[in-house]
């Protein structure tokens, strides 16, 4: 992943934290319990975005502590999306 931004990653500010220091910002989690991204108008300054892995999504804890939970409407006959489509998709809705 790294190697991948061809060195823009040295311009995005990164932090190593336990959830539980974390939980108390501005967490959006990806998860389809929650309403459809297009519906979201809000853009926030500051984030985090919670994405999890394609067979298993997030914890309970993490959906359950989070500010606000969104999805990405799908077919019916899709199971899930790939966690790094997803990124970009919540990131070009967030931040565009």
């Amino acid at each position: 992943v790294v190697r991948s931004t061809a060195g823009s990653i040295i311009s995005v500010a990164l932090i190593s934290a336990e959830f539980n220091d974390i939980s108390r910002l501005n967490t959006l989690a990806a998860d389809d319990s929650g309403p459809s991204i297009r519906a979201f108008r809000e853009k926030p300054a500051d984030f985090i975005l919670c994405i999890g892995n394609e067979a298993a999504g997030l914890s309970p804890e993490i959906v359950k502590s989070a500010k606000k939970v969104l999805s990405i409407p799908q077919s019916s006959n899709v199971e899930s999306l790939n966690a790094a489509i997803a990124t970009g998709i919540f990131l070009y809705q967030l931040c565009g």
